[in-house]
């Protein structure tokens, strides 16, 4: 599903594949701000395991029966067009038991509305669907991406069709939705790969995360109910960084694996401190705390209870983004009186202002003023707890010059706060509201993000 980067920070996914692994994570001109992503489309109006014939299409693979060799390693891939609406295009290959690999569509690298969106299904040899994916994550344009590592030694078949199909909406499809079709054995050696060494169960043998520009792909086995496995990392520099870690999505609807991580944390060099922490079993799946230079472990678990056929984790890491600018005011700004402005800057029509703020205790309230011009419709965009702060029920406010709120949304999910496109009753000074209701006894991290963005909606 297409995501306008007008709101949405653009994050870069390293290759990984055929000795590549070294693109950097591009942002947009709106800056950094992790509480402004969209999560995905999991709903329903995909294929059926099982499935022999999907029917439409006329392009000679439209079944298992007719699905097309994907030259595994070959960066040519194979190429397919969705046409007509409703086309279902059928691929095959040949993988090992326990080969990690990377199945994954070019197609839209722009995002653009006009072009095709694919979904792609993942089935094993029995046609038995094991992972499906409709966007690569964190999302960076409407391509799929499968990272996995297979179950068995086999025939294994990857479907694409466009999103409107998989998700119910009227099929669409015409004859320039073109796309590229390729899959890779996993470069394990490639310099932004690190491979769970299955040592690193406690702080003495942590295994130190491989980064290259920037970027790190971590996977890993979780080999039983008790596994805990440390990583090590180093944020360098002289300032404060925002360090984002995000744990793909797991199941037959997702990348396949039979478990999710039981839990993520963050904490300092010691392990005695927990900054950040996350729960992959209740779909929290971002860490991205700020922080200063120094060393730093990354731990992950498995939730326990049993464990599954194929039990792994990908983790994708990017370290060294610029962080938001910081809240500046942090003992004056409790009042609407002593609101720190907040400057918007224009950028294609949307005038937007990114904030990193902090509630240091349950009491604290943090004011923001931003001004909003004849015809602007804002929109808040705020993230606390959905990316491992111990902030929780953050509760995000846009408020008049009586300071009477206007709307308000408090973070309860792991899509963070939104509020919006709220008109506003007239041009003027407005307010953003941070506050919390309280904060998780065992994280110290504190800090919120927010995007705030002011645009005359289009008639």
């Amino acid at each position: 599903m297409y995501v306008s980067t007008r709101w949405f920070l653009a994050l870069g996914v390293a290759a990984a594949l055929a000795g590549c692994g070294d693109d950097a994570r591009p942002t947009d001109a709106g800056g950094t701000d992790a509480g402004l992503r969209d999560s995905g489309r999991s709903d329903g109006g995909h294929v059926d395991a099982g499935r022999t014939d999907s029917g439409g299409g006329g392009d000679g693979n439209d079944s298992f029966a007719q699905a097309v060799d994907i030259p595994v390693g070959d960066t040519a891939g194979a190429a397919g067009t969705i046409d007509p609406p409703g086309d279902h295009d059928f691929f095959r290959f040949e993988g090992m038991a326990d080969d990690w690999m990377i199945i994954s569509t070019e197609a839209n690298p722009d995002g653009e509305l006009t072009m095709v969106d694919t979904v792609i299904t993942l089935y094993d040899s029995s046609m038995t669907q094991i992972a499906e994916d409709d966007d690569a994550q964190p999302w960076v344009n409407p391509d799929s991406e499968i990272i996995i590592r297979l179950p068995t030694t086999g025939t294994y078949y990857v479907e694409v069709q466009e999103f409107s199909t998989w998700s119910g909406d009227p099929d669409v499809g015409q004859p320039d939705f073109d796309y590229v079709i390729t899959a890779f054995g996993l470069n394990l050696t490639a310099a932004s790969v690190t491979v769970d060494p299955e040592s690193g169960d406690t702080l003495a043998t942590a295994a130190d995360v491989n980064l290259d520009m920037s970027f790190g792909l971590v996977v890993g086995d979780l080999r039983d109910t008790s596994d805990v496995d440390v990583y090590r990392f180093t944020v360098g520099g002289t300032g404060v960084q925002n360090v984002e870690a995000d744990i793909m999505p797991w199941g037959t609807d997702s990348y396949g694996s039979t478990s999710p991580a039981g839990a993520f944390w963050l904490t300092d060099e010691a392990g005695s401190t927990i900054i950040a922490r996350s729960d992959p079993s209740m779909d929290y799946n971002e860490l991205s705390p700020s922080l200063d230079p120094g060393n730093y472990l990354l731990w992950l678990d498995h939730p326990g209870g049993t464990a599954g056929a194929n039990d792994f984790y990908v983790l994708k890491v990017y370290a060294g983004a610029m962080e938001n600018t910081l809240e500046a005011m942090e003992m004056a700004n409790n009042t609407l009186a002593g609101a720190e402005a907040l400057p918007l800057t224009d950028s294609m029509g949307t005038r937007s202002g990114f904030i990193l703020a902090h509630l240091p205790t349950n009491a604290d309230v943090d004011y923001f003023s931003i001004d909003v011009l004849a015809g602007e419709e804002v929109t808040f965009v705020c993230s606390s707890a959905a990316a491992g702060s111990g902030v929780r029920a953050l509760r995000v406010e846009l408020r008049d010059g009586t300071d009477t709120a206007l709307a308000a949304m408090t973070e309860t999910t792991p899509d963070g706060a939104d509020i919006l496109d709220r008109a506003v009753p007239s041009a003027g000074t407005y307010y953003l509201r941070l506050s919390k209701g309280s904060q998780d006894a065992t994280v110290t991290g504190d800090w919120v993000r927010c995007g705030v963005h002011a645009e005359v909606p289009a008639p």
